[in-house]
C-alpha cells in the first residue's frame, strides 16, 4: 500500500487505503470474469476444445478433480517425439527421472517432466500437469497416461 502521508485516519479508511485482502478479492474477481472460475467448468470445456484442436499427434488426457472420490486434478501430454523415445530407447521402461516446478499458475499447479537417459542427455517421456505434488497425485497422473493415452506405459 502507499501509505506514506496518510494521517492516521486516512490509514485507518479502507476507501483510501484498502486492505490485503480486500485487493486479493478484487483481483480475485476481476480473474475470474476475464479467465473464468479456476479449475471450474469453463477450465474443462476449454481443456475439451484444446484437446479436439492440438496439432497432428500430440496426446492430451485430462482427470477433473474429485475429492469424494480421492481423485486429484491431472493432464498429461504425449508428443511424437516422447513416444518415439518409448518406442525407441529401451532405458525408457527400465529409469525414469522426474522434474517437478510447482506453483506455476493461482491455482498453484505442478508441472512435471518425466525423463529418461540416453548417451546425448536427458529426453523427454511425458509431462504431467497435477493439482499437488503428493504420491496420489503423480500415481494417478502415471495411470492417466496408461488408460487414455494408446501404445504408451509407463512403469
Amino acid at each position: 500500500m502507499c501509505s506514506k502521508g496518510l494521517s492516521i485516519q486516512e490509514r485507518a479508511n479502507a476507501s483510501i487505503n484498502p486492505s490485503l485482502s480486500s485487493l486479493y478479492h478484487q483481483f480475485h474477481k476481476y480473474h475470474e470474469s476475464v479467465s473464468g472460475d479456476l479449475g471450474g467448468d469453463k477450465m474443462w470445456e476449454l481443456m475439451a476444445d484444446i484437446q479436439e484442436s492440438v496439432p497432428g499427434g500430440v496426446k492430451i488426457a485430462c482427470q477433473r478433480a474429485s475429492p469424494a472420490e480421492g481423485k486429484d486434478m491431472c493432464v498429461a501430454i504425449v508428443t511424437p517425439l516422447m513416444e518415439r523415445v518409448h518406442a525407441v530407447l529401451p532405458q525408457a521402461a527400465e529409469m525414469m527421472f522426474v522434474d517437478t516446478t510447482s506453483h506455476v499458475d493461482l491455482t498453484n499447479t505442478s508441472v512435471t517432466l518425466m525423463l529418461t537417459w540416453c548417451p546425448a542427455g536427458a529426453v523427454p517421456l511425458g509431462v504431467l500437469f497435477t493439482d499437488s505434488q503428493s504420491e496420489r497425485a503423480y500415481t494417478q497422473g502415471k495411470n492417466t497416461k496408461k488408460m487414455k493415452i494408446d501404445e504408451i506405459t509407463f512403469i
